[in-house]
């Protein structure tokens, strides 16, 4: 059985969305400040949790990847940008309003951080140390 694959993307980002926004809650999340998004959903409490301790006791992420052979960056670039698209929550901030509980809130025309290194003279562990420190934002 061959699936359409643009379909299949569309149909999960559907369900996902179903599962992430707020019931009648996909609206612009606010009016003021440069974004366009929307609000997704509350934070659940150990959500929150995490969030709040993150000042204090960070939580770093980092994907490596060791590439051979020839690659173009916007071919890299493109396909970030499908992962993004097919998983929501790798896009999103989230937002807290004085008196609310936060939320999520999507950044529409926000790219994920792509970084090329080449590997030749590279300190690696000094870069993924660097990593782990470096702030989201």
């Amino acid at each position: 059985m061959k699936t359409n694959l643009k379909t299949k993307v569309q149909s999960d980002r559907e369900l996902v969305e179903g599962l992430l926004f707020e019931p009648g809650s996909k609206q612009a999340a606010h009016h003021q400040g440069a974004s366009e998004g929307y609000r997704l959903r509350t934070l659940e409490g150990l959500e929150e949790f995490l969030w709040l301790s993150e000042v204090t006791n960070p939580h770093p992420a980092m994907i490596v990847a060791e590439v051979e052979g020839r690659t173009q960056v916007d071919d890299w670039r493109r396909a970030l940008g499908q992962v993004a698209e097919r998983y929501p929550l790798l896009s999103v901030r989230i937002r807290k309003e004085r008196g609310k509980r936060p939320y999520f809130e999507t950044l529409p025309d926000v790219e994920i951080p792509l970084r090329v290194i080449p590997l030749e003279g590279a300190d690696l562990d000094y870069l993924a140390a660097e990593e782990t420190v470096t702030s989201f934002g």
